[in-house]
């Protein structure tokens, strides 16, 4: 063969290996195509997030539920390092995460891929923040470095709402055991693993510990805590449970480290397959442990309560036997006191009459008792002042212990009259239109001599004001407070006040003065009939004991009004008399 048909055979060879070879590669190229498009597609459509980062951390390329999630276009991204001023990211715990963290960088510091990391990305225009769970992968080239890092990572805020709604009703959840007393447990007994709530910790004595523990592991630790009595028959319950023979329910005895034995009450069920294979039992355990002794306490009570009973009753057997020997004794009182009773009411409906009587006699009386004693006073007085002639020291002082008593005994008769009067309904009311003033006056001019003999001050302050009502009963009412006051003060003064009141329907006197005073456990009786209160260190004051009842009487009776009184012992006290002005 020829050099020219070697050579043009050898080129016509290559030519047709390079046609094929530019085929081929066409193929290839038209593949990538597509794989690139089918790439691009997926990228595009895919709901998590992907950005490409260089090996100088500037971004190459990032899909659109990146740019959504972000909140920023591509153009915004490529060519932008991943830390950028406008990203704020934070830790799951929502403090800052600081340059180190990040995910490019700790792959780029590590060599090695970061994977379920949670952070949070705070975007420039909102207020709030989207959570994201993400991975980065290094892409190595063919010098086996870092050529690319590739990131990606999906919206997980409404879990993050939801596990934040979840923990803070486990947190209520384990806040309400604790305050029952109640807590829960869960064993798996399919992957062989036992959740225990805190209160359960609590109610056996431990620290909390992880959330699931291995079931052969707890068991031995749970074995250890109940009572060496108790063991066997809760083992049995938990058995025959899962069995399903019995429902479990069961008390046993759990002595906890601390060496306290408490009396725990745990229920529970099993759940199965469609097969019938347990899968696992879930439950409630509660420290019974105050319950038990109160039952206990309840118990004994019962029985110390059944044996009084018995004895009560022996008691009460004999004592009827002893009342059944006395009945006819018993009829017998019974009869008397009735016929007792018959005769007291009698008797009482004869001293209402003799009291009724004795009222009426006293009224009636009070011409012939106060006529012979008025003649007494009258003559004692024309001998003391010396009408009749000349009298001696002796017969002077004999004739004014005469007076005296006379006028004392007139008082005293008064004042009984008086009284009866009013309770035999035999005085009456003649009402009349009079000045204050004038009345006032009278009073404090009836008493001025006494009054000035002690050196008293003596302060009146009344207007001129007409009112109506019974001017006698009144006066008599006010030269009882007076006296009174007079009697009882030694020194300082005697003031009485007359004014209107604020809605000018009473009219108000007061008497003050600065004596004795009257002890706070004597105000209850002041206005009691026959009554007279000594202070220690005191004289004997003369009086009948009825002045301030009768001027009680007089007041709320007759005048329609009423008596007040405020008292300071030792300092002085004050009678406030109010009426009607219009009675």
């Amino acid at each position: 063969m020829k050099l020219g048909d070697i050579t043009n055979f050898m080129f016509g060879t290559l030519r047709g290996r390079l046609i094929a070879l530019l085929d081929t590669l066409a193929e290839q190229s038209g593949a990538l195509a597509r794989n690139e498009a089918k790439y691009q597609r997926l990228l595009r459509n895919i709901r998590a997030a992907v950005i490409v980062h260089g090996a100088d951390t500037r971004i190459l390329m990032a899909n659109p539920t990146a740019q959504e999630l972000l909140g920023l276009s591509e153009e915004q991204l490529l060519g932008k390092a991943s830390i950028d001023p406008d990203w704020h990211f934070l830790r799951e715990d929502g403090s800052p995460m600081p340059l180190e963290e990040y995910p490019v960088d700790r792959v780029l510091a590590g060599r090695q891929p970061v994977r379920d990391l949670i952070a949070g990305v705070h975007r420039p225009d909102r207020d709030s923040v989207t959570w994201v769970l993400g991975n980065a992968e290094p892409a190595l080239n063919e010098q086996g470095e870092i050529g690319e890092i590739i990131v990606t990572f999906v919206d997980i805020t409404r879990r993050k709402s939801v596990e934040e709604v979840l923990r803070k009703r486990e947190a209520e959840l384990n806040e309400a055991q604790r305050i029952a007393h109640i807590g829960h447990w869960e064993r798996d007994l399919i992957h062989q693993r036992v959740t225990l709530s805190a209160e359960s910790y609590r109610i056996f004595g431990l620290s909390p510990q992880d959330r699931f523990l291995d079931l052969a592991e707890w068991h031995e630790q749970w074995k250890d805590l109940i009572h060496p009595e108790d063991r066997l028959q809760t083992a049995q319950a938990a058995a025959d449970a899962i069995q399903g023979l019995s429902v479990y329910d069961v008390e046993y005895r759990v002595i906890r480290p601390s060496g306290e034995v408490r009396v725990i009450r745990s229920q529970g069920e099993v759940t199965k397959d469609e097969s019938g294979r347990p899968l696992r039992m879930f439950g409630t355990m509660q420290d019974i442990t105050e319950l038990k002794q109160a039952e206990e306490a309840l118990t004994r009570l019962n029985g110390e309560l059944e044996r009084r009973v018995a004895d009560r009753t022996a008691d009460l057997l004999k004592k009827s036997e002893e009342l059944k020997n006395s009945q006819v004794a018993l009829m017998n009182i019974v009869e008397d006191l009735n016929e007792k009773t018959s005769q007291l009411e009698q008797a009482n409906i004869k001293l209402k009459e003799v009291d009724r009587l004795k009222s009426m006699f006293i009224a009636s009386m009070s011409h012939e008792l106060r006529t012979p004693l008025n003649s007494i006073i009258g003559f004692s007085s024309i001998i003391l002042n010396e009408w009749t002639g000349p009298l001696n020291a002796e017969q002077k002082e004999n004739i004014a212990a005469v007076l005296r008593s006379g006028k004392h005994l007139l008082s005293l008769i008064n004042d009984v009259i008086d009284v009866s009067k009013i309770e035999a309904g035999k005085i009456d009311s003649i009402p009349e239109e009079f000045d204050i003033h004038d009345v006032v006056m009278e009073a404090v001019e009836t008493v001025r001599k006494d009054i000035e003999k002690k050196g008293l001050e003596l302060i009146v302050r009344t207007p001129r004001l007409s009112i109506h009502t019974d001017r006698r009963r009144l006066l008599q009412c006010l030269l009882n407070l007076l006296s009174n006051a007079a009697k009882f003060t030694n020194k300082g003064s005697i003031g009485v006040f007359a004014e209107l009141s604020a809605d000018e329907s009473m009219m108000t006197i007061a008497i003050e003065d600065t004596g004795i005073g009257i002890e706070e456990d004597d105000l209850s009786r002041l206005f009691s009939p026959f009554v007279r209160l000594h202070a220690p260190r005191e004289s004997i004051v003369p009086g009948t004991g009825l002045g301030l009842y009768l001027a009680h009487k007089l007041a709320h009776e007759i005048l329609k009004g009423d008596i007040l009184v405020q008292s300071t012992y030792g300092a002085g006290s004050r009678f406030t008399i109010r009426v009607p002005v219009t009675g």
